[in-house]
């Protein structure tokens, strides 16, 4: 899965729920896999969670495990962004 079609997921998702125009859609392995009014608590999601806020920022769920949860959000960088292949 390329950052396109990460993107297309999220936005669509949000187009389908108006009340939730805001705030981060999380997608995991090419399904949303919820929403959040603001970005927190990496460890209620798997490492490599993509969360993608309205203004289209994403950040990548990092470290831990998928028992533990990710250890942390960061913002993606461009580079990044443009290699999201597989899994995500």
């Amino acid at each position: 899965m390329n950052i396109q079609q990460i993107l297309n997921t999220a936005e669509k998702w949000r187009s389908n729920n108006i009340e939730k125009a805001t705030g981060v859609v999380v997608v995991y392995d090419n399904q949303v896999a919820g929403w959040m009014n603001e970005l927190r608590d990496p460890s209620h999601w798997q490492p490599g969670c993509v969360a993608i806020d309205e203004n289209r920022k994403i950040y990548l769920a990092t470290g831990g495990d998928d028992q533990n949860g990710a250890k942390l959000w960061r913002p993606a960088t461009k580079e990044e962004s443009s290699k999201f292949k597989g899994k995500l």
